[in-house]
C-alpha cells in the first residue's frame, strides 16, 4: 500500500505491507519505508506492482523501482518529465 504523510511541512510517500484483511482504521501495524527522497504527493503504482509513480512539489513526476519480497527493496527515486516551467520563475 502506497500513502503520503506530511513530515514536517513536506509530504512524503510510504509504503507498507497490505494484508487484505479488514482492520480498523487505527490498527496500523508492520514496517513502513519511506520513498520518496525530498518530497512527494500522488502515489500510484505501475499496473504489475513493480513501480511507483509519484509526483515532487515541482510538478516532476518520479518513478521507483520496487522489488517485494521478505523485506522491500526500492530503488532511487528517477525524475522521468514535468516540472515548473521556467516562467514562473519569474
Amino acid at each position: 500500500m502506497a500513502y503520503v504523510l506530511q513530515q514536517s511541512e513536506t509530504n512524503q510517500v510510504y509504503v507498507r505491507p497490505f494484508s487484505g484483511e479488514a482492520a480498523p482504521a487505527t490498527a496500523v501495524s508492520g514496517p513502513q519505508w519511506m520513498i520518496s527522497t525530498k518530497d512527494g504527493i500522488f502515489p500510484r503504482w505501475s499496473g504489475d506492482g513493480k513501480k511507483l509513480f509519484f509526483v515532487n512539489a515541482l510538478s516532476e513526476m518520479h518513478c521507483v523501482d520496487i522489488q517485494s519480497g521478505p523485506t522491500l527493496q526500492a530503488g532511487a527515486p528517477v525524475r522521468m518529465f514535468g516540472g515548473v516551467p521556467p516562467t514562473a520563475y519569474g
